[in-house]
């Protein structure tokens, strides 16, 4: 009899209080941040193989339906983009946008080659004016920041970082990474 009592007054309470909200939680974003980045301290030397001892990697997806507009406004833009980033800036070259497609996501890659890494502060300038170029790169850049998967990577020769020690000089991150790397996990 009190079991039944007490039933009747739970169900009474969630009658007067209603169902609970579906348990949700909003996307996570996170955002790492260290005084990481360009670890090359002197002048990198030229090498004929290489794309270049700075090279930058944008990844981002493209909605299905997009693919083929995309596609063709790369088709469209892309040597002009080339042509202005040799003509506007110096050590920058656009090195194109590729499709990767496998099992699973259409992904888009697009890259950057600097011929240092002072080289991609010619950005700043060349960003300055309207232009054609700026509407274009914006467009270009629209697409990656739309894809909240987005990526953007920053490549150095490996070969052109032979004095770790040297280059943590200046990156108090990089010191406690090498003196990390010398402990012994317990």
């Amino acid at each position: 009899m009190r079991e039944d009592k007490n039933r009747n007054r739970i169900k009474e309470l969630i009658h007067r209080q209603g169902m609970p909200p579906v348990p949700a939680a909003p996307p996570l974003v996170t955002e790492v941040r260290t005084d990481g980045g360009m670890i090359l301290r002197k002048p990198p030397k030229k090498r004929r193989f290489s794309i270049g001892p700075v090279l930058v990697e944008w990844t981002y997806g493209v909605p299905l339906d997009q693919i083929e507009a995309f596609n063709k406004f790369l088709e469209k833009n892309e040597e002009f983009i080339a042509a202005c980033c040799q003509e506007l800036m110096e050590g920058v070259t656009y090195r194109g946008t590729f499709l990767t497609a496998g099992f699973g996501d259409v992904r888009y890659k697009t890259f950057w080659s600097y011929a240092s890494p002072e080289a991609m502060g010619e950005w700043s300038e060349a960003l300055k004016k309207r232009s054609k170029f700026i509407t274009i790169m914006t467009q270009l850049r629209s697409y990656w920041t739309r894809d909240p998967g987005r990526s953007e990577m920053l490549y150095q020769e490996a070969a052109q970082v032979t004095d770790l020690a040297e280059n943590a000089e200046s990156k108090p991150f990089l010191q406690l990474t090498l003196a990390a790397s010398k402990v012994k996990p317990r």
